[in-house]
């Protein structure tokens, strides 16, 4: 993984999600701020993004563990594209975990 100084705010913000704590997660996002859930899917403002990843963690019933992979960021003035692999740790209904 990266040594990217944005590395250690990206792993605090794993955390929050993996704590579901959703106050602590809004800090690291802008009010105009824009999150692409997937491809054609994005949530844009906190108040959208904060519904995005409760219904994210109401999917796995509160059981989602998150991690990054490799990362790569490429910087422009003051803007950042962080491209990485999210891994999403889950238990399912019989109590195995999956990723």
């Amino acid at each position: 993984m990266s040594d990217h100084p944005l590395k250690a705010l990206i792993e605090s913000a794993d955390r929050s999600i993996s704590a579901k704590d959703f106050d602590s997660l809004m800090r690291f996002y802008t009010d105009d701020a824009t999150l692409v859930v997937k491809a054609g899917m994005y949530a844009k403002g906190k108040d959208q993004i904060r519904k995005a990843f409760e219904a994210i963690s109401a999917h796995f019933q509160g059981k989602l563990k998150v991690r990054q992979g490799r990362m790569e960021v490429i910087e422009g003035g003051d803007t950042a594209l962080v491209i990485m692999e999210t891994w999403l740790d889950a238990v399912d209904e019989s109590g195995i975990a999956t990723s």
